[in-house]
């Protein structure tokens, strides 16, 4: 019933997405503890969390319900396929010279959080299509069983975009076997998006109000285009 009930809710959200009737609510979160307290109390404390120490004390702007979301859909996913994540990673990205050679601002900063499993990986072949709307393709070769629908990383694409972010798959980071499931966010402070949304074109401020401590944004506001996975 439990398993019924996410499939609805999941159809429920991609239509939203599709009709443009979401709306991204921007908080300031102190991202570290944030994260360490989403990540416990969805693993009932038993997944580690790492984070870089330059990181500590930041205070940015993010949609934690979404943000909230696709950690629970990355938890979600290592707990189908692997047997349980093994670890979760808040890191800060720095563009590196082939960034900045590319036209990436350097000091276009962003915040990865991944989450890690020992499962049998994901194929080269895979990777590209595992965040695609009803996509049920060879996760170590075990997505073939009835375990879903495939919605849950394609709402993980879904949400990141929303904030201007990318997901993506890759190897584990210690080169041992499994995956590592990653989110990149835009590292943006409060007062700069507060600053933003004071700029903002008379189309796109009818879209803005302002609710208690943070901003509700309209889709319309934001750009249109589609969720962006690295592979």
């Amino acid at each position: 019933m439990a398993r019924f009930t996410q499939l609805v809710e999941d159809l429920l959200e991609i239509s939203r997405f599709d009709a443009g009737a979401v709306r991204l609510e921007l908080d300031g979160v102190a991202i570290v503890p944030w994260v360490r307290t989403t990540v416990s109390n969805l693993t009932d404390g038993t997944v580690e969390v790492q984070s870089d120490p330059r990181l500590d004390g930041l205070v940015l702007a993010c949609d934690k319900r979404r943000v909230t979301r696709i950690l629970a859909n990355y938890l979600d996913n290592a707990e189908k396929y692997a047997d349980g994540a093994t670890g979760v990673f808040i890191d800060r990205h720095d563009p590196g010279p082939d960034e900045i050679a590319e036209g990436v601002d350097p000091d276009e900063l962003t915040v990865r959080i991944a989450v890690e499993d020992r499962g049998a990986g994901v194929p080269e072949s895979e990777r590209a299509r595992i965040f695609d709307r009803f996509n049920r393709g060879d996760q170590g070769g075990s997505r073939g069983s009835d375990l879903g629908v495939g919605l849950g990383l394609a709402l993980v694409a879904e949400h990141a975009r929303l904030q201007g972010g990318q997901v993506w798959v890759e190897d584990r980071d210690d080169g041992g076997q499994g995956a590592r499931f990653v989110v990149e966010l835009p590292l943006l402070a409060v007062d700069e998006v507060e600053e933003d949304l004071s700029e903002a074109t008379p189309e796109a401020a009818g879209a803005l109000t302002l609710t208690g401590e943070h901003r509700a944004i309209g889709l319309d506001a934001l750009p249109d285009d589609p969720p962006r996975v690295v592979s």
